[in-house]
């Protein structure tokens, strides 16, 4: 149960930088109101491991409880939109990427979750674009959900691109080992390459020219960036706008992370149009 126990912590070890995450799993308020956003598989793991720590096997015959098909079976499914040439917004799960062409190689925005979510996208990614490799990943910010693939991401020869803030987290989290269950970083055995942006960072060629802005003031986190594609007029960010359900009218009270994000498009003087 221990070595089970600390194997999870190192698997959850992104949320030590997010004060919100870091023990939830021992704190049972935490874990009952995030329960129900894990994965059916996650959960029913944790509740094999909370049942054989009440004598659950005793009670049950030493038998272990049934892994239903849909926990078993589990695939990612992703799929791509083409939104501007060269451009694809990638979906298909709970968190989004985006795919950007380069004259020599990729851009990869978001590599959310973890190895089995990214590794789809990365997968999906070359599958558009075969001939190019995937040059830089570029993480919106250090939150779990949105840096839980970072380590596909380094495996699979890309640099990570966040804001310079997050570079020391980053650096400890990528150099940890992963021996109980080698993930794809631990097989690859590569050393992680990072690149931190403090205000504003340009990644150009011919094709085009790709900016990356810090966002300033949001009260999600303070080591922010968002993707602005001038020549497309593009803005791509992560948390700080999540469109509501259609039909649905405003809210009484605009939400504070919008409004941030408005403030610094202006601020920035950006003309976006997407």
């Amino acid at each position: 149960l221990h070595r089970a126990r600390r194997a999870h912590r190192q698997h959850l070890a992104f949320g030590e930088h997010d004060p919100e995450f870091a023990e939830w799993i021992d704190d049972r308020e935490k874990r009952d109101s995030l329960v129900d956003e894990l994965p059916v598989a996650t959960v029913l793991i944790y509740r094999y491991w909370q049942d054989r720590r009440k004598g659950g096997d005793a009670r049950s015959g030493g038998k272990r409880p049934t892994v239903p098909d849909a926990a078993r079976n589990q695939g990612e499914r992703v799929v791509s939109e083409k939104v501007a040439d060269g451009v694809w917004f990638i979906a298909g799960g709970s968190h989004n990427s985006v795919a950007i062409e380069m004259a020599d190689h990729l851009i990869l925005v978001e590599t959310p979750l973890g190895d089995a979510r990214t590794q789809a996208v990365i997968d999906h990614v070359k599958g558009l674009v075969p001939a190019k490799p995937i040059r830089y990943a570029v993480n919106s910010h250090q939150h779990f959900d949105h840096s839980g693939g970072v380590r596909a991401a380094v495996a699979e020869g890309a640099t990570i691109v966040t804001q310079a803030a997050n570079v020391p987290y980053f650096e400890r989290v990528l150099a940890q080992p992963n021996a109980v269950r080698p993930d794809r970083l631990a097989q690859a055995a590569k050393t992680a390459r990072l690149q931190g942006v403090a205000d504003k960072a340009v990644m150009s060629d011919a094709t085009r020219s790709v900016e990356l802005h810090r966002i300033a003031g949001s009260i999600h986190t303070d080591s922010f960036l968002m993707v602005y594609l001038p020549k497309e007029k593009l803005l791509i960010e992560a948390d700080a706008y999540t469109p509501l359900p259609p039909n649905t009218p405003p809210p009484a009270t605009p939400n504070p992370n919008n409004v941030n994000l408005i403030d610094n498009i202006e601020r920035l003087k950006l003309a976006v149009e997407r």
